[in-house]
């Protein structure tokens, strides 16, 4: 294809395939227990995050779902990992999940939540160690190799959870 203007240009990749795309805020306290929320929809539990809207970017998405669904503005994030999670036997088709983490928080951070109502029940910190009690086994992964990686001031890439180096 001869790309010709802009709107030729923009024509040809809008039209190319699209990922699924995902955002979230892997929030700690002063213990190193991550803050996990439990969606009514879902038989599971998972970090603050969401879909990653149309125009929006990952970081946006990322904020605007901490505060849709625990009611907090973060003021400072910082990347943690992208995790690339292949398409699974049941259909679910693949998703590149942009994650971002923030400074421990202080101990009294579960009362100042405002948890979103029509979509989350319940927010808890977890132990790491613990995480595969609440969360997929990929997330699980994908946090753990994080919580081992970091302070290495590396951008940490993984797929479904593992580290690639």
């Amino acid at each position: 294809m001869t790309i010709k203007s802009d709107a030729d240009n923009a024509a040809y990749y809008n039209s190319r395939p699209k990922k699924r795309t995902g955002a979230g805020v892997l929030i700690f306290n002063q213990k190193d227990q991550l803050l996990i929320v439990k969606p009514n929809y879902l038989n599971h539990w998972l970090y603050p995050g969401g879909g990653i809207e149309e125009t929006e970017s990952p970081l946006h998405a990322a904020l605007r779902e901490c505060k849709e669904e625990i009611g907090i503005n973060l003021d400072k994030v910082w990347p943690a990992y992208i995790n690339y999670q292949k398409p699974k036997p049941s259909g679910e088709e693949d998703v590149v999940q942009f994650t971002f983490t923030t400074n421990p928080v202080a101990d009294d951070f579960l009362d100042r939540l405002t948890l979103q109502e029509d979509e989350i029940e319940d927010a808890v910190f977890v132990d790491i160690n613990k995480l595969y009690n609440y969360l997929s086994q990929a997330r699980t992964k994908a946090i753990q190799s994080y919580f081992d990686a970091r302070g290495t001031q590396q951008t940490i890439y993984l797929e479904n959870g593992d580290l690639i180096t």
